[in-house]
């Protein structure tokens, strides 16, 4: 994001004197195949550029990759990069917010013979896209009526603390009865990041064994609104 905004900066000022060493750090892919490169890794690389619901569509790609023998592992990582523009745009959401940046990364691999410290990812729902056709509040319901996850599970919400925000989230999922837990009120606004804290905050409890099962909602009321299930392995 900041290696964009000099760049177009510089462009709009003088194009003649635009640093040509910045303009491949506008690539969107760029900073993933950076880390490629530090981790020695010929295998595929992509970017997706989304909202919270990105990271969740992430980790269907990498199953996806990881069914058709095109990889043995696969690294999702999302990350966000503080900045004023997107900073501002909090105004649009009900509520006191704070912009927040940082990353999350899981390591995803097959296995036939999961062991008892495995977490298995379970289940992916569709991306319900929000659009002026359907609002973020059918979107949300699209992703709890695809989950088939125990309404026992603990929940990730995208729960912010303000009620008018919050009302799609808390009516949809008024009738679960597993422990809820949020990140906004301690992590702040993530954007597309805050997918991927509620993906690690998941299987950390699962890892704590706190719970068994636990589901993510992931909703930043921007593109989508996508759901996933974690779980250990029943011996």
């Amino acid at each position: 994001m900041n290696y964009s905004s000099r760049f177009f900066a510089e462009v709009l000022a003088n194009p003649g004197l635009a640093s040509p060493i910045l303009f491949p750090e506008t690539v969107f892919n760029a900073p993933s195949s950076h880390i490629s490169s530090l981790l020695a890794s010929p295998s595929l690389n992509n970017t997706l550029v989304s909202d919270a619901g990105g990271f969740i569509t992430a980790l269907d790609m990498a199953a996806q990759w990881l069914d058709d023998d095109l990889v043995t592992d696969c690294l999702i990582i999302s990350a966000e990069e503080y900045d004023w523009l997107s900073a501002e745009s909090l105004a649009l959401v009900p509520g006191p917010k704070i912009a927040s940046e940082g990353a999350a990364a899981l390591w995803l691999r097959r296995t036939e013979k999961p062991s008892p410290n495995d977490i298995l990812l379970e289940q992916i729902t569709e991306a319900a896209t929000i659009t002026n056709q359907q609002s973020r509040s059918t979107a949300i319901q699209k992703m709890h009526l695809d989950l088939v996850a125990p309404n026992h599970a603990a929940l990730i919400s995208a729960e912010s603390g303000h009620p008018t925000w919050d009302r799609p989230h808390s009516e949809t999922f008024a009738s679960w009865v597993g422990p809820r837990f949020t990140l906004q009120s301690q992590f702040g606004h993530g954007f597309s990041i805050l997918g991927g804290w509620q993906c690690a905050l998941a299987c950390e409890l699962l890892q704590r064994g706190v719970c068994h099962d636990a589901v993510v909602a992931a909703d930043t009321g921007a593109n989508q609104a996508q759901g996933a299930w974690f779980t250990r392995p029943s011996h």
